[in-house]
């Protein structure tokens, strides 16, 4: 739950940069190439965030395992 919640932050605050650069690179051409290497930033904060929230946690691991004998 928390560890997916703080990698979606950071997704968002980073495609909030991207979507900035996209306006920004109208008036300024050379910030068009910082937007093409924070698109690699979104695509691998997306595949973090993703992972994260899909993989049992430890707490859940030791509550399939049942009780110790």
């Amino acid at each position: 739950g928390k560890l997916g919640v703080k990698w979606s932050a950071w997704l968002l605050l980073v495609v909030v940069i991207q979507v900035a650069l996209a306006y920004a690179s109208f008036a300024v051409p050379g910030l068009g190439i910082l937007h093409g290497i924070v698109a690699f930033a979104v695509l691998g904060l997306a595949e973090v965030a993703a992972r994260s929230v899909g993989a049992p946690s430890s707490h859940s691991r030791a509550a399939q395992a049942g009780p110790a004998t």
